[in-house]
């Protein structure tokens, strides 16, 4: 598998949208840019990544990260640093940590990991 791993086959609800200097932690089979994605696991050894839920949530991570895509309004982020843009219809979307979950209201905020799993998030706009 890609960088990817999946539990289960199961029905996709996200694409990848952008890779930009992306360096994948599995680099022999890297994910497309287009490909669609289900429930499993992206690590991004270094670079930028863009998740586009079908649900309208757009998510960018920045290697080093490992981030889970749990469901079409869910997501878990292990370690690094990701943004999230949810507009209104994408309000709902969570984004859980090892520290705990955020719930976004139709915002757009920033979201770090360190690898003790403590997080820092900051909000450009609207409420988590």
């Amino acid at each position: 598998v890609y960088a990817v791993t999946r539990p289960a086959a199961g029905p996709s609800f996200a694409v990848l949208g952008q890779a930009v200097g992306a360096e994948w932690e599995h680099p022999a089979d890297p994910p497309p840019v287009g490909r669609r994605l289900g429930p499993g696991t992206l690590r991004l050894a270094a670079g930028l990544a863009r998740i586009e839920f079908d649900t309208g949530a757009t998510v960018t991570i920045e290697g080093p990260a490992e981030f889970r895509l749990d469901a079409p309004d869910r997501a878990f982020l292990a370690r690094g640093r990701m943004t999230a843009v949810c507009p209104p219809d994408a309000a709902g979307f969570r984004v859980g940590t090892p520290g705990g979950d955020l719930t976004d209201r139709g915002t757009a905020f920033g979201l770090a990991v360190d690898p003790g799993g403590a997080s820092e998030v900051c909000v450009f706009q609207g409420a988590v």
